[in-house]
């Protein structure tokens, strides 16, 4: 399955996926806090142990490096410490689900995939990725949800997986994460800088939003769009977040951003 599956997900899960995803509004965009959120939650939903915010660059020859990641759920400090080993090494040619994972996202938009949709059990489990990485960190199959952020490579997405002799994830999993990551506007938007996140942690929920909105470039009427309020509103929202921050112009406060980085 490429890009997602339609499979039905019971009406409670989707009242809990909408909860999730309310509740993420009302933290601090692109903070690790925000983040760390949707993993804990996201695992819950699917009864996953481990969850991993990934942020990647699609290389070609069928190889995605790593640039950052925000990882929970394990079991032990020394297996986090074996399987980050394997990440920070980016021996990315030993996992067999690489290259089929970079042909979808070159193919896809969105991509919501089962270990089981690109690599079947016996080439998994007797991969070396597998048997020297994944099994000496107690991690074991996975659901991947990516999405490109933009024209170039790339590419923010989450990984939830199972331990080490678990059931595999099944397609009522896939589905719920599908379903969430499908509305999750922010996994495909350029990242908030560090300084605008921790700006943003002072404010409101909708102050945080016209914050998030002016760091990416957004003008007012395109803000206004994209939360559903009137341009008049907006602009008293951009007045309201200069006063609260001491400012009185975009300039101002990006450049006060930055010395917050």
């Amino acid at each position: 399955m490429g890009p997602g599956r339609s499979d039905h997900v019971a009406t409670d899960v989707l009242r809990r996926v909408l909860r999730l995803s309310s509740e993420l509004r009302e933290l601090p965009y692109g903070s690790r806090e925000h983040k760390e959120h949707a993993l804990r939650g996201l695992c819950a939903l699917v009864d996953a142990q481990l969850g991993l915010w990934l942020e990647l660059d699609d290389v070609g020859d069928g190889r995605l490096l790593l640039r950052d990641t925000v990882d929970i759920g394990w079991g032990s400090e020394r297996e986090r410490r074996m399987f980050l080993a394997y990440l920070d090494a980016q021996p990315t040619s030993i996992d067999p689900t690489h290259a089929p994972l970079a042909r979808l996202i070159r193919a896809h938009s969105h991509v919501t995939v089962m270990r089981s949709d690109v690599l079947d059990g016996r080439r998994w489990y007797r991969s070396p990725h597998v048997q020297d990485y994944r099994r000496a960190g107690g991690v074991d199959d996975f659901i991947y949800a990516g999405q490109r952020t933009g024209t170039g490579s790339n590419i923010r997405g989450l990984s939830l997986h199972r331990p080490w002799g678990g059931r595999p994830f099944r397609p009522r999993d896939l589905a719920v994460v599908d379903a969430f990551t499908r509305e999750a506007l922010w996994l495909r938007q350029p990242a908030v800088p560090a300084g605008v996140a921790r700006l943003a942690a002072e404010l409101s929920p909708r102050l945080r939003d016209v914050l998030s909105g002016l760091a990416k470039g957004l003008s007012e009427k395109q803000l206004a769009d994209r939360l559903g309020i009137s341009p008049h509103t907006v602009h008293d929202h951009v007045k309201a977040l200069y006063r609260q921050l001491g400012v009185s112009s975009r300039g101002e406060l990006l450049a006060l951003a930055l010395s917050a980085s």
